[in-house]
């Protein structure tokens, strides 16, 4: 996610920009985090995730 979530706003905001780009449009992006304190003790973590 970055430091204070940089990288995640960022992206967020990229994203943004490049709908606007295509719809011609203003567009509202939200973005949601959900933590698991644990995710790296449960090996399928990851794995519920495609990675």
């Amino acid at each position: 996610i970055g430091h204070k979530g940089s990288v995640l706003r960022d992206a967020g905001t990229a994203a943004r920009v490049e709908a606007e780009q295509l719809l011609g449009a203003r567009v509202y992006i939200e973005n949601k985090v959900k933590v698991d304190p644990n995710w790296q003790r449960r090996g399928h973590a990851l794995d519920r995730l495609g990675l």
